[in-house]
């Protein structure tokens, strides 16, 4: 079965060649979990952007070993070896990793740019890391309107937008994924057109609907949210039915990260059906 570790192995093409994709998405959503923030700094900056090649060279062993929650630390390792060699991934830069925690706020964020070859940015947003902040915010995800990350990704998007004109890529696994959604949604009107796709790997809904925009047709045609068929965490709160359903060999909450996910030369690939445990989560 192909995984996202062979297609970063595999896949020679430079952006300008193939275009960014869901398996790149997902590459850099499981980036962003890593401690690289004292590396690359947080401003925006496209002259003082690191390249990915150079970025893991420099980084030491417990920058790169990453949140353990990210699924397999092997497949983690594996795939930023892989990286450090591929043509494709190489050459990207990555620039304004920012990190915010307060346990006053019960606030756990996230994010970094990537400049992509073709002239995209790509802006991928963290998941839930270890800290008690993190899994407190993932608890007021389910009584409150707005968590705090979900605020410092709208702002944190609209930030980059304003620094730049390129064409924007949004992302993020888990926590990262509800809140790339809403950065996405709530943004401007300038910004939001400039967004292409928002990718959301099994990333949970909203208790409440931030905004009607949710359901227009130019929202829906830049959203491609993924689940695994044993998924838990993207079903919660969910009550739309476009997104796509994933094949993995990982069992039910292992199955939470791309790593397992199986992938072709067209993408990840669909079934029919989730499991009959995840249709139960996801309509609780």
């Amino acid at each position: 079965m192909q995984t996202i570790f062979d297609y970063i192995q595999d896949e020679q093409r430079g952006f300008q060649e193939y275009p960014v994709n869901e398996a790149d998405a997902a590459v850099f959503s499981m980036i962003v979990y890593l401690d690289l923030a004292p590396i690359v700094g947080s401003d925006f900056s496209a002259i003082g952007a690191i390249a990915l090649q150079d970025l893991l060279t420099r980084a030491t062993d417990s920058q790169l070993r990453g949140w353990p929650g990210t699924g397999d630390e092997q497949a983690m390792a594996d795939c930023l070896a892989a990286l450090k060699a591929s043509h494709r991934f190489s050459p990207v830069r990555i620039t304004a990793f920012t990190e915010d925690y307060s346990s006053e706020h019960n606030k756990q964020f996230g994010a970094m740019s990537v400049l992509l070859p073709d002239g995209t940015t790509l802006v991928a947003f963290r998941g839930t890391d270890l800290s008690f902040a993190g899994w407190q915010e993932d608890l007021d995800m389910g009584v409150k309107y707005a968590i705090p990350s979900q605020e410092h990704a709208l702002e944190y998007l609209e930030q980059v937008a304003g620094a730049i004109d390129d064409p924007l890529v949004v992302c993020g696994h888990s926590k990262g994924g509800n809140i790339c959604e809403y950065a996405a949604v709530m943004s401007d009107e300038d910004t939001f057109e400039r967004i292409t796709d928002i990718y959301d790997f099994d990333g949970p809904a909203f208790f409440e609907e931030p905004s009607e925009r949710m359901h227009s047709d130019p929202y829906r045609a830049k959203l491609h949210k993924f689940v695994p068929d044993s998924s838990v965490v993207g079903l919660l709160f969910e009550d739309r039915d476009d997104y796509v359903v994933v094949n993995s060999e990982a069992p039910a909450i292992k199955s939470h990260t791309p790593f397992s996910w199986e992938l072709s030369e067209d993408g990840f690939v669909p079934v029919d059906q989730l499991k009959k445990g995840s249709v139960y989560v996801g309509r609780t």
